[in-house]
Formats: C-alpha cells, structure tokens, sequence
C-alpha cells in the first residue's frame, strides 16, 4: 500500500522531497532546480499530502518504509 503512495509523487516531487531529505536547505533547492522556494514549498505540500505525513521526517520515514518494503 505505501509503495503506491510513493507512485503517486511526481518526479518533480520526489526531486524536490530528495534533495530537502539530504539535507539540502530549500532554498539551495530552489536554486539548483531553478524554480522559487514558494515551489520548493508547493512540492512537499503536495508530497506530505499524498505520503499521509504532516513534516519532513514523517515523510522521509514513509519513503523509506516502502523501499524496505519492496526489497523484499
């Protein structure tokens, strides 16, 4: 089931969700994808939403659950 919540991030999303995920601040984000950090923002809205998750480590957990999960 979570692995059909990841399939719904865009790639766009999932960039963005990455980046910020490494530790990149979002506005060296903005940057480096050339897009404004109220971008940045409206990407892990709309990931957090789709995740279920309410903050960055929610999501990242979430993210990472469903690799686990399909390693398997």
């Amino acid at each position: 089931m979570q692995t059909d919540l990841i399939e719904q991030l865009t790639p766009r999303e999932s960039e963005v969700l990455e980046q910020v995920a490494r530790g990149i601040k979002r506005r060296e984000v903005a940057q480096q994808l050339g897009m404004s950090i109220n971008t940045v923002k409206y990407h892990l809205r709309n990931a957090y939403g789709k995740l279920g998750a309410c903050h960055l480590a929610q999501a990242i957990g979430r993210v990472r659950s469903s690799e686990l999960q399909a390693q398997r």
